[in-house]
């Protein structure tokens, strides 16, 4: 997510460390399925329509960009 922040905004990111690996033992355990249902939400008339990360970011922090 830094790396995507870094990128989006155009400052560097050589201080930052990918981590490939994962310690499972202290991680918390997620359903398989956590998908939201939305039905309700549209009954009612609310829009539930998604826009992807890097999108959606892009357009709220292109005003910082240098």
């Amino acid at each position: 997510m830094a790396l995507k922040f870094a990128e989006i905004l155009g400052v560097p990111s050589n201080h930052l460390v990918k981590l490939d690996e994962i310690d499972e033992s202290t991680t918390v355990k997620r359903p398989l399925n956590a998908q939201l249902d939305v039905g309700r939400l549209r009954e009612l008339g609310i829009n539930t329509q998604t826009v992807d990360f890097e999108s959606w970011w892009r357009r709220r922090l292109g005003a910082f960009r240098h």
